[in-house]
């Protein structure tokens, strides 16, 4: 019988990706509610884009 193997990690650029995804659409609902986006998550998100940029560049 053929067994698949056990399943490994995402690459770290989904889950980047997904982090990104999930910062920008937390700012959106902060700004539809007329709240302060927490200065940590633009720190994040400018964060992971460096990375990202940093890495399709190698």
């Amino acid at each position: 019988m053929n067994e698949l193997p056990p399943l490994g990690l995402a690459p770290k650029w989904v889950w980047q990706g997904k982090r990104i995804t999930e910062i920008i659409e937390a700012m959106n609902r902060y700004i539809t509610a007329d709240l302060e986006i927490p200065i940590r998550w633009v720190e994040e998100y400018n964060e992971l884009v460096a990375e990202i940029k940093t890495e399709e560049g190698e």
